[in-house]
């Protein structure tokens, strides 16, 4: 290692003509691709005041052996770093390299460097996209007073367990999606089960005719207690033919139980099998 560091200090040093205070970094922008990748958490594995030879080195390869959280960044398709502290000598004589593998900066004990912290654009884990209920990867617009009555257009698929229910290929009604095989709707939306092979639900859009995937629809299930006329426990719940795929497209909401919420109440099977649940809004 110490070798390492001082071919690395070589290097940086008959890189430039003076060795102070200089970034040598082929980082040209902050762009992470959220349909594939994420960043990690921030790394701060090093305090240059505390090391021997005044360095920060925060090097990828290590911090994946020590954090669980960058075990994913076998590749690195960018990062970010910052200043967390810099030296109070004037003026401070250190080179740093900054390259998808971290930041490596060479100091002094008498001239330390600064102490940076650094995070990983990575690429995202299949269990990482596929177990996040209530997950959204697109921040919708949350800050305006509109709903659903003269609302406004949500940034696409920030809301990623919508669902538009189409029948005969129109928008018929919007539900949300519960798990892989499930959508929660009202019961009024359900009057097509003499007609389900005219009957989908169109998973992962945000145009709800053109976008997104259209599941077949295997079973329509009604509150046992549904009144159409007073519209009461107007609840429903639609099984699937096949299976949806979860990404960050696509996700479900998460179901609570809570009793200061709202229970319903399903007959569930012919195993006579009650489950309650309640969509955390």
């Amino acid at each position: 290692m110490l070798i390492l560091l001082s071919i690395l200090s070589c290097i940086l040093l008959y890189s430039s003509n003076v060795f102070g205070e200089q970034e040598l970094s082929s980082i040209t922008d902050n762009e992470c691709n959220f349909e594939t990748s994420s960043w990690t958490p921030w790394f701060n594995t090093q305090d240059p005041k505390t090391t021997i030879n005044g360095n920060d080195i925060e090097d990828i390869s290590s911090i994946r052996k020590s954090y669980p959280e960058a075990v994913r960044c076998e590749t690195v398709s960018n990062i970010e770093y910052s200043v967390f502290e810099k030296s109070n000598k004037n003026p401070s004589f250190y080179q740093t390299l900054i390259n998808n593998n971290g930041v490596f900066c060479m100091g002094s004990s008498t001239s330390p460097c600064p102490d940076y912290s650094v995070r990983f654009c990575c690429p995202l884990e299949q269990e990482y996209i596929s177990q996040q209920c209530g997950k959204t990867f697109r921040q919708p617009h949350l800050n305006s007073p509109l709903r659903i009555v003269n609302g406004f257009e949500a940034i696409p698929h920030s809301l990623p367990w919508a669902v538009s229910l189409q029948y005969k290929g129109v928008h018929d009604c919007g539900g949300v999606i519960i798990d892989q095989w499930h959508i929660l709707t009202a019961a009024h939306c359900l009057d097509y089960s003499n007609d389900l092979e005219n009957y989908y639900a169109r998973i992962g859009a945000h145009n709800r005719l053109s976008s997104g995937q259209l599941i077949p629809i295997a079973e329509l299930i009604i509150h046992p207690t549904y009144n159409e006329t007073r519209s009461t426990d107007d609840i429903g719940i639609i099984k699937l033919a096949s299976p949806i795929t979860f990404s960050q497209d696509v996700q479900p909401i998460c179901l609570v139980d809570n009793v200061s919420r709202k229970i319903f109440f399903f007959l569930f099977g012919n195993k006579n099998l009650f489950i309650h649940f309640v969509i955390d809004c």
